[in-house]
């Protein structure tokens, strides 16, 4: 097979881009946070845009509730639970400290609620109720937080309740709530919508959220969190000018500060990175023939391709396809054919390969003698 390859220069997509930029590019300049633990994250790509002990473990509090929430969405996607499903409140739930949905016990509350009660009230009588209900006990459900959580590439996390109250075993880090959060995005964006409420009536009790961000029109989600021993916490997210970051902090002492700090990291991540999409899902790069017949097979990319870089750096960006020019047949769907390279200075080659997106095969024994033959 020959090698081949498409070599040019970034702009081209640029070009088309709807993300229209200044020409007076200029270097981002060094950021800081107070927060001891910081993450700024690219929801598009999954660059790391900032880093700040973020792999060091920490107390989530109640940002452990993205993983609940991640596989109650999961649950309603599998039917295993619909919007309007009526679960059972105990005892147990109504007891949890701290931030509270007001459930009464015995009572039954509607899942559209319950998925309110822990976004907007932050409660954790609504996640241990959803807890029991979807693995009969809230130990049990703990169990399966960690298998899921490892499933989603979240290794370092280990979670012994479904709220985030203090437990000395209970730990992530800033990694692992991006991640989470990110794959949030990805697998349930439908329901992404439920973070952007501010505010949430139950039991004749009116609850406002307690991320400042989305009250403020920041952000639009996810979720805040604080106890004595992690300080205040936050996984904060907006999108602006079709592209997403992703914010995680934790270790604050105020309120305020959280507030302060994670709206100062967005802005800046949006004043100073822009997002290119360079091929959608699925979307089919490049055509190349099939050696010795008249047929061709496409390259296509299974996951979306997209970039996130620093505005200056936006003219010194190249893009190679490369490929075999012409394949001999049997070719396979999903068999990997080529791959795209995107070169930004003074950072690692990026690399996302490229598949045939369906089969090419002789089907008879005399046409692959034929074949074989070069007839």
């Amino acid at each position: 097979m020959q090698f081949f390859f498409i070599f040019f220069n970034f702009l081209f997509f640029f070009a088309f881009s709807k993300n229209a930029l200044s020409k007076n590019f200029t270097m981002p300049p060094l950021v800081h946070t107070s927060a001891p633990f910081a993450l700024v994250v690219s929801a598009d790509s999954g660059e790391v845009l900032f880093d700040k002990n973020s792999s060091a473990f920490i107390v989530p509090s109640s940002m452990t509730k993205l993983l609940t929430l991640y596989i109650l969405f999961d649950a309603v996607r599998k039917g295993h639970f619909q919007w309007d499903s009526s679960l059972f409140v105990s005892k147990n739930a109504t007891q949890k400290e701290g931030s509270r949905m007001m459930l009464i016990p015995h009572q039954n509350v509607l899942l559209k609620d319950l998925v309110l009660g822990i976004i907007v009230c932050s409660g954790n009588d609504a996640s241990t109720t959803f807890a029991e209900a979807f693995s009969g006990s809230e130990p049990q459900f703990a169990q399966h937080m960690n298998q899921v959580a490892k499933g989603l590439g979240a290794k370092n996390t280990h979670f012994t309740n479904s709220s985030g109250l203090p437990d000395l075993e209970h730990k992530t880090t800033c990694q692992d709530l991006a991640c989470i959060a990110l794959r949030i995005f990805q697998d349930f964006p439908e329901y992404y919508p439920y973070f952007k409420s501010k505010d949430f009536t139950f039991n004749k009790v009116r609850q406002w959220t307690k991320n400042l961000l989305v009250r403020k029109g920041i952000a639009d989600g996810m979720k805040t969190g604080k106890t004595q021993a992690g300080g205040y916490g936050i996984v904060a997210s907006a999108q602006r000018n079709a592209q997403r970051f992703i914010v995680v902090l934790n270790g604050m002492k105020t309120e305020q500060e959280r507030f302060h700090q994670a709206g100062s990291l967005l802005n800046w991540a949006f004043d100073r990175f822009v997002t290119i999409n360079l091929f959608k899902m699925n979307s089919v790069v490049k055509e190349i023939p099939v050696f010795g017949l008249n047929q061709k097979v496409g390259l296509y990319t299974p996951k979306p391709i997209s970039i996130c870089i620093p505005k200056y750096q936006l003219k010194d960006v190249k893009v190679k396809i490369i490929y075999y020019n012409g394949v001999y047949a049997p070719v396979r769907k999903g068999e990997l054919l080529g791959e795209v390279q995107v070169l930004i200075p003074e950072k690692p080659k990026k690399v996302f390969h490229l598949y045939g997106n369906r089969d090419v095969i002789l089907k008879s024994w005399w046409r692959k003698v034929l074949y074989k033959l070069g007839f």
